[in-house]
């Protein structure tokens, strides 16, 4: 466990003091470092607890002058080798957290100034007793929309029910009957819609943990806004009717966190990748307005030959400009030419890119040059696009990315959909070209577009002064030195 400390004892004694612990992910990772600055100029000290390997990545992108203007610390942890899930990660980060459980007891009993309260990831579920040991109070930070909060609040609220859900094969079908009964997830289609979890796989245990994360917790952080899922957000508060022993925390909607105002282009993968990013914004710069169709999933869907070739036709057959960001890693491919289709890249050339190596998305999406998003539907990516008004073409493969695409298509109305699919299938090429066409050239891509300049708006007024969100931030720097922990 590595440190870095700038500040002195009688500045952090006489002010706030995060201990902020996000997921150790790039997504997770990224958000909070903005939600660490932007706390930072509310006069709030942050202790930053990440991976050794992430904590060298910030302190490439943060020089010790600037973290100590910050007011934010470093705390690196060691490095752990596990399956790249949240339910696996936020195991594995238990037992190397410990050391640094046991230095901030004895710095506390030998008088010395440390953290004031916890702001932890709600995947993080062991931080509850962390909290407790050092008796502190505890926030849960989704760095995810407040629907993914509201379904995993519900595991806990109709926890006997859902436990009393007979095994068998249609398990998951009658889960999903529950939950979809419940005020704020009425919107959901098909059991797909929701994250496939299961006794065998840990993963509904890990639910009903969550949901009691922030049941006990004494704030709820998302990164959303109220103009977009104000709804939720009032379903969230008004959980556990008739239940006074169970009354929900004060909630946080304080985003978006991602804007160009401090954008910075930030890795944190942990991986070697080349660097992409300029040579799509030189590109961009040579496309006509909204003209662009960006397709990326993410730094964790891995797209493999058969399905890399069906989506590259339907690109090339479309007509449409298109910026492809095609991952590479876990041995998919080494160079882009094994997987695309025999002379691709020259019959597209002009009208279409492909790069493998690491974009910083958020610049993209802002580009004037931009008409839609190709999209796995995780939450920052959602985030990220509607916040510059670029509608999404959702094509989600895992975890949340079902029920956040739903969302945007059903509540928000600003997006389409590539196939109705558990995101397991193989797509074909004519889907593809299909939804490419609607989305692009038709009236349901019109509206979707719409949607989202609208959405781009009032996200602009969230994070403005005097804003929804800008409130929401200043009244959570309050709370943290006002809170009084709950029992």
């Amino acid at each position: 466990m590595e440190t870095n400390g700038h500040q002195n004892g009688s500045e952090m004694e006489s002010r706030t003091h995060l201990l902020m612990v996000p997921m150790v992910q790039q997504a997770h990772i990224s958000t909070a470092i903005r939600f660490a600055k932007k706390l930072s100029k509310r006069g709030v000290i942050i202790t930053f607890v990440t991976l050794k390997k992430h904590a060298e990545q910030m302190r490439k992108s943060y020089s010790p002058a600037v973290l100590l203007k910050l007011n934010i610390t470093i705390e690196a942890l060691d490095d752990y080798q596990c399956m790249p899930t949240p339910l696996h990660l936020a195991a594995g980060m238990k037992p190397v957290f410990q050391p640094l459980v046991q230095k901030l007891k004895a710095n506390k009993k030998a008088g010395l100034p440390g953290p004031t309260c916890i702001l932890a990831d709600r995947f993080l579920t062991w931080m509850k007793e962390v909290a407790d040991e050092l008796d502190l109070p505890r926030y849960a930070y989704a760095s995810n929309a407040a629907i993914t909060t509201r379904l995993m609040q519900v595991h806990h609220e109709i926890k006997d029910k859902l436990i009393a859900v007979p095994d068998g094969p249609k398990w998951i079908l009658s889960i999903f009957e529950e939950i979809n009964k419940m005020p704020g997830l009425e919107f959901l289609r098909v059991y797909q819609d929701i994250p496939p979890v299961s006794k065998e796989n840990g993963w509904f245990q890990f639910f009903l943990s969550i949901g009691e994360g922030f049941a006990t917790a004494d704030g709820i952080v998302f990164n959303s806004f109220s103009e977009l899922e104000g709804t939720t957000i009032q379903h969230i508060h008004n959980a556990f009717p008739g239940r006074p022993d169970l009354k929900v925390a004060p909630i946080y909607p304080i985003g978006p966190l991602s804007t160009l105002e401090d954008f910075q282009n930030e890795l944190f993968t942990g991986d070697a990748m080349e660097d992409s990013h300029e040579e799509c914004l030189d590109w961009l710069a040579l496309q006509p307005t909204k003209s662009v169709l960006y397709v990326c999933l993410g730094s964790q869907v891995r797209l493999f030959g058969e399905q890399i070739s069906h989506l590259a036709r339907a690109l090339e057959s479309s007509q449409q400009k298109f910026l492809w960001v095609l991952s590479k890693g876990r041995n998919n491919f080494q160079t882009a030419d094994e997987v695309l289709p025999p002379g691709f890249s020259e019959r597209t050339r002009g009208r279409g890119k492909v790069v493998t190596g690491w974009v910083g998305q958020l610049e993209l999406l802002a580009h004037r040059s931009m008409r839609g998003f190709m999209s796995h539907c995780g939450w920052q990516s959602v985030m990220e696009s509607l916040t510059y008004g670029v509608p999404i073409l959702g094509w989600p493969h895992f975890a949340e990315q079902h029920l956040n695409c739903r969302y945007v298509q059903e509540i928000l109305h600003a997006g389409l959909r590539v196939a109705e699919n558990d995101g397991l299938e193989m797509v074909q090429q004519h889907e593809f070209e299909s939804s490419i066409k609607i989305f692009m050239d038709e009236a349901e891509g019109h509206a979707a577009a719409k949607g989202a300049a609208e959405i781009k708006l009032k996200a602009a007024a969230a994070v403005a002064s005097g804003g929804s969100s800008d409130l929401a931030l200043d009244e959570l720097a309050r709370s943290f030195r006002t809170v009084t922990r709950r029992t």
